[in-house]
C-alpha cells in the first residue's frame, strides 16, 4: 500500500477505520495506464472478478465504479448491483440506507454529479463548501480529492454490527484546489 499523504496522515491516528475505506486505501496511488491498449491488470481483474470483462474493455473507461463495487465485495458489504449498474456511478445512490443530508460521515458512500455523469467515492471530511473524498478513477488514479457539496446527490452508509468510532464527521481545511470533473 502507497503512503497516506500528509494531509490525511490523521486518518492512522482515530482508530479502526470503516471498513470499506480500510480496503480501499490497500489502492492508494492505483493508476490507470495510458491508451487502450495497455490497462492496469489490477483494474481489468476486478471487472473479470465481477462479471463484466465483457463489457469494460480497458481502464480509460471511467472506473470509480468498478472500484467501489469492487470493495464492497472484498469488505464483504452487501453488493447488489449487476452488469452495466456496477459500471454506473449512480447506481450507489441507491446503496445501503440514506444519509440525510449533513450527517455525512468518514467512511460514507458519496454520490456526485459530474459533467457527463456520476462519480462515487468515500467521505473522508468536509470543510463548509466541500467534501474531501477518497476514490478511484479521481486523476486517473486511486486516491484523495476535494468536490464541492452542491455536487453531492446522495450519501449512503451500511453498517451489519455498527460502525466504528472514528465513523463521524471531520473537518479540514481546503486545499483550493476543488475538483470539477473526476476522470
Amino acid at each position: 500500500m502507497a503512503k497516506i499523504p500528509k494531509r490525511f496522515q490523521w486518518l492512522n491516528d482515530i482508530g479502526v477505520l470503516p471498513r470499506l475505506l480500510t480496503v480501499g486505501l490497500k489502492y492508494l496511488d492505483l493508476k490507470e495506464l495510458p491508451g487502450t491498449k495497455s490497462n492496469n491488470p489490477v483494474i481489468m481483474k476486478w471487472a473479470e472478478e465481477l462479471g463484466v470483462a465483457d463489457i469494460y474493455p480497458n481502464d480509460e473507461v471511467s472506473w470509480c465504479a468498478l472500484g467501489m463495487a469492487h470493495i464492497l465485495v472484498e469488505a464483504d458489504k452487501p453488493m447488489p448491483y449487476k452488469r452495466y449498474e456496477i459500471l454506473r456511478a449512480k447506481s450507489f445512490a441507491t446503496w445501503g440506507d440514506v444519509v440525510p443530508e449533513g450527517d455525512e460521515r468518514l467512511g460514507d458512500i458519496l454520490v456526485f454529479n459530474r459533467p457527463g455523469g456520476h462519480h462515487v467515492a468515500l467521505d473522508i471530511a468536509e470543510t463548509d463548501k466541500t467534501f474531501w473524498v477518497y476514490g478511484f478513477n479521481q486523476s486517473n488514479k486511486a486516491g484523495f480529492t476535494e468536490i464541492a457539496k452542491n455536487r453531492l446527490l446522495a450519501a449512503r452508509r451500511y453498517y451489519a454490527i455498527g460502525a466504528p468510532a472514528s465513523a463521524k464527521k471531520y473537518f479540514m481545511g481546503t486545499s483550493g484546489k476543488v475538483s470539477t470533473n473526476e476522470v
